[in-house]
């Protein structure tokens, strides 16, 4: 009767182990190179390209961005702090503006898939000054190949939505 006892004693202690384990969740890595799918993504022009490549150590993550078009080609750096605490940035600009900067709050998402941010940005464009608020999710595909950022932020030139899919290279 004892050895049952012991038995019992260690599967309810590893059983314990494996509930305690499962309420981690291991976060999403985004490390890589990972080019745009311009015909899976909406509220992009056709005709521009866009590379990110990202460095991520544990809850920071670093992003330059590549990009081509008509406008020619410029590199934008990025970055996040996934703790759910406010933090500066300089927002990324693609079109005509200068940022003037702006405060973010990235926190990792419920579905163990990525991560939700919330941010405002002071920016002077070519209509003045303007704030830009909104949103920004990434996630990752289950099997880690491809990327898609959703962008909705609102301004005084309106709503700024898009939906980018990106490919791992």
């Amino acid at each position: 009767m004892h050895k049952t006892t012991l038995i019992t004693a260690v599967v309810a202690i590893l059983s314990l182990g494996h509930f305690a384990s499962g309420a981690t969740t291991e976060k999403p890595n985004f490390t890589g190179t990972w080019e745009l799918d311009a015909k899976k993504s909406e509220g992009v022009p056709g005709d521009m390209k866009q590379v990110l490549v990202i460095k991520q150590v544990d809850d920071h993550i670093d992003v330059e961005i590549r990009m081509s078009g008509p406008q020619g080609d410029r590199t934008m750096p990025d970055a996040y702090v996934i703790d759910g605490k406010e933090a500066e940035f300089k927002p990324a600009i693609a079109s005509g503006g200068t940022a003037k900067g702006g405060k973010r709050v990235s926190t990792w998402a419920k579905d163990g898939a990525g991560f939700d941010v919330q941010e405002q940005a002071a920016i002077d464009g070519p209509e003045g000054a303007d704030e830009v608020k909104g949103t920004r999710t990434w996630r990752l595909s289950p099997d880690g190949k491809v990327l898609t950022i959703e962008l909705d932020l609102t301004g005084k030139g309106g709503a700024i939505k898009s939906k980018r899919v990106f490919n791992r290279k």
